[in-house]
This record gives structure tokens, C-alpha cells and sequence, in this order.
């Protein structure tokens, strides 16, 4: 299984996971879970490495379990995926999980999952604040929003934001910032990208100043055109930003002298459809802007370029040879 297939399979196994241990469960229900598990061997995989990290709640402590699992009667979609992901974050903590990597990995897709606000893959969407500060979302990425008279919080749950902040004239001017899983960057009247997964984040600042400070303490401060990759554990070496950490926003994939693999790997990003390249064809170089919002027409252009063929076969996946 491929990490992008592992992803979105596993993905909708912890929402089923979630909807069948809803009090509101429905016979519907039940059935729709038994066809999507029925509908692919991956989809089996992902059901049970979800039921393997589920069941060390079992047996537990049973207030610990019931708040995992058991909602209120007619409880939505959403927070019955937010209960389970407290619970089972909850759990990791104490330590009842600390020998499942999965389980970790379950919860960081249940927060995604239970998002205020997501794309799905190959959209984008802007978000206005009060303060009219906007946050724009990439392609298959999820984002909760605490905005109030305390603080204006930016939660990425996964995938890929850009922020532009607004003054805040109170009193006590409250910094936005931005949380990811690997820790906080706060701004300071600034224009920034963030992308988000369950290992690592990157940053690029593109107007302003944003510090950061991962969950092990260590800081950074970066400045207008500076990047930098970061994990709960370490800050790496600063980087010049790249041009596509903000081009998405307008639909455009920037890129300067990329390897063609690369290339690939970041516009699958935007695709339901696999695309599928030549191993002969990794180390390719390419130079343009392309478009996120009509693959086909990009590929065309890849193609046409680099004197390339390609197409789709019957399962609408893009194949590219020499």
C-alpha cells in the first residue's frame, strides 16, 4: 500500500471506527461500513490496525474507556471523532499506548478528521478572522479556529496553510499563531506558509517576523524570504523560502530546476488519481509554473516540454514514459 492509498484508507477507518462506536449508530451505518470494507484489501488492512490500537481501550480504566467511545444519543459525525481522539490521546499519555505507534498515528488522523474547517484534496478555501486576518487552506488540509477575547489560535491539524495577520488594536494586542503537532509558531505582523503532517512541519516567511518553539523547547526566529523544516525534537538549518510555499494560493506550482520525481511527488498532491512516472524519467530537470487547478492540462505541458508520453489508463491513473 502506498503511503497516499495507507493514508486515505486509514483516514476512513478511524472515521468508521468512530461512527460505529456512536451510541446513534444506525443499521445504515452498519451496512455502508460493511460495503466500504468489502471494497478493498487495503481497507481491510486499515480496519484493523485501527481495531488493534482500539482495542487497548478495552479493559481499561472504564470511565477512561467510556469517554473514548461512548457519546451522548444523536452526538454529529464530529464530535464523536473529537471524543475518541481526546480518548485515545488521552490514553497515549499515560502511557497505556506507549507501545503503538499506530495509536498515535490514529489519533493525529482522527484531530485532522474532526477539523472545523477542511479541503478536500485538490481545493483550496480562504478563511476571513474578525480581525480580518485571512487564512488560506491548501489541498486536503483540516484547520481548527479559537478566536476569542484571550487569543487568535490557528490549529493545523494536517496539510498546508498561508497567513496573512491583521493589527489587533485591544488594549493588549493578542500575537496569532499558528500550532502544529510538532509545536507553535506565534507571528509578528507578518505573511506565512505552513505545512503540517504527522512528523514534521515547514515554514516559510514571506513579510514580518515569526518565532517558533518546538515541544522540546528549542526556538527560532525567522525573517522575511527564510524557511526552515521542523520536528517535536529539532530545528533545522535555515533555508531561503521557496516561490510555490505561496504560489498555491493563486493555483500555481512554482518550480526551479526540480528533479521531475519531485516535481510528481508535490503535484499528487492535488490529484485523487495516481500519477505514475517512469523511473527512467526521476532525475529529469523542469523549469516553469504550472497549474494546481488543471492537471491535465499541466501534464500536457510536462509532456510537451520534456518531449514525454503520457496517459490515463482505466483506472484514470496518469502513467508518463520517455
Amino acid at each position: 500500500m502506498n503511503k497516499e492509498h495507507e493514508h486515505h484508507a486509514l483516514a476512513s477507518a478511524c472515521e468508521w471506527y468512530a461512527i460505529l462506536n456512536d451510541e446513534s449508530v444506525s443499521e445504515k451505518d452498519k451496512n455502508d461500513w460493511h460495503r466500504w470494507l468489502n471494497q478493498s484489501p487495503k481497507h481491510g488492512q486499515a480496519w484493523q490496525r485501527v481495531e488493534q490500537a482500539g482495542k487497548h481501550l478495552s479493559g481499561l480504566d472504564p470511565t477512561l474507556a467510556r469517554a473514548a467511545l461512548n457519546a451522548p444519543k444523536g452526538m454529529g459525525r464530529r464530535a464523536a471523532l473529537k471524543k475518541l481522539s481526546v480518548g485515545l490521546l488521552g490514553l497515549f499519555g499515560a502511557g497505556y499506548l506507549a507501545q503503538s505507534h499506530y495509536a498515535e498515528q490514529l489519533a493525529f488522523q482522527i484531530l485532522a478528521l474532526s477539523a472545523q474547517y477542511q479541503t478536500d484534496i485538490g481545493q483550496n478555501d480562504r478563511l476571513q478572522l474578525a480581525d480580518q486576518s485571512q487564512v488560506w487552506l491548501n489541498t486536503g488540509t483540516c484547520v481548527d479556529i479559537d478566536y476569542n477575547a484571550q487569543q487568535r489560535g490557528v490549529y493545523l491539524r494536517n496539510g498546508e496553510i498561508l497567513v496573512q495577520t491583521a493589527p489587533d488594536y485591544r488594549p493588549t494586542p493578542r500575537r496569532l499563531f499558528v500550532k502544529s503537532a510538532q509545536g507553535q509558531m506565534t507571528a509578528r505582523g507578518t505573511r506565512f506558509s505552513v505545512r503540517s503532517g504527522f512528523q514534521n512541519t515547514i515554514i516559510a516567511v514571506f513579510d514580518g517576523q515569526v518565532d517558533i518553539e518546538n515541544l522540546h523547547g528549542q526556538k527560532q526566529t525567522l525573517q522575511p524570504g527564510q524557511q526552515v523544516h521542523f520536528t517535536a525534537t529539532a530545528i533545522g538549518l535555515v533555508e531561503k523560502a521557496e516561490s510555490f510555499r505561496s504560489s498555491w494560493t493563486e493555483g500555481l506550482l512554482v518550480v526551479d530546476n526540480w528533479p521531475l520525481i519531485d516535481f510528481i511527488e508535490e503535484l499528487q498532491r492535488y490529484s485523487k488519481h495516481n500519477i505514475e512516472l517512469d523511473e527512467r524519467l526521476n532525475q529529469r530537470r523542469l523549469v516553469g509554473t504550472f497549474s494546481t487547478r488543471n492537471l491535465s492540462q499541466t501534464l500536457e505541458s510536462v509532456a510537451n516540454a520534456l518531449n514525454l508520453d503520457i496517459h490515463q489508463n482505466q483506472h484514470q491513473a496518469w502513467q508518463i514514459f520517455p
